[in-house]
């Protein structure tokens, strides 16, 4: 089941790679964290569409998750001067241990957006700005969680017109309902990192 699913991934990422006009990659990593992320975007009239594929790996003291994201979006980048917005939805799968107590995750969960760049007039530098959120409520939520909550925000330094240094706090809030009883993931982290679009 889970090749099968593998394999789907990876055809529905490949197929989107030659269908799509632009490609993002991202890369950051934390003190104890490692993330990656891999989206496609094809122009609509209004905007683009995009599909992307993240990872997420963090380990320290007792605690330990990681888990995969599947993400379909609508977005625009002319919003507003300067602004760039992402509506949609991303689907998770993982697992997650504290301590004694363990679980998997799986999650449909609303998702959004939001980043800013900072015209020349206001900043010499090239700065911007970025936030994000997902949200999964209970009948959303599959396997051992009872819901899942994402916030992220950060900034960055558009080194390329396509390519950004960014630096970024994100937190994770999962409620979870195992065979080790109720209990709560709840980590944050700041992470470094590159993005590039090409």
């Amino acid at each position: 089941m889970r090749n099968g699913l593998m394999v789907l991934i990876v055809l529905i990422i490949g197929s989107g790679i030659c269908y799509a006009d632009t490609i993002d990659l991202e890369l950051s990593a934390g003190q104890h964290t490692l993330y990656g992320d891999v989206g496609v975007r094809k122009p609509t009239n209004n905007g683009y569409m995009k599909l992307g594929l993240s990872g997420l790996y963090s380990e320290s003291d007792d605690t330990k998750f990681k888990w995969a994201n599947l993400g379909l979006f609508v977005g625009n980048d002319n919003f507003g001067q300067g602004f760039g917005t992402e509506v949609g939805l991303k689907s998770i799968y993982g697992t997650a241990e504290d301590g004694h107590r363990s679980g998997d995750i799986a999650a449909v969960a609303f998702a959004g957006k939001l980043s800013y760049v900072f015209p020349k007039r206001i900043m010499p530098i090239p700065l911007e700005i970025f936030g994000g959120m997902a949200y999964s409520p209970d009948p959303l939520t599959f396997e051992d969680a009872d819901n899942y909550t994402e916030l992220n925000m950060g900034v960055g330094l558009r080194v390329l017109p396509n390519a950004s240094v960014r630096l970024s706090y994100n937190a994770y809030d999962v409620g979870m309902d195992s065979e080790s009883g109720k209990w709560d993931l709840d980590e944050s982290m700041v992470r470094l990192g590159l993005t590039m679009s090409f």
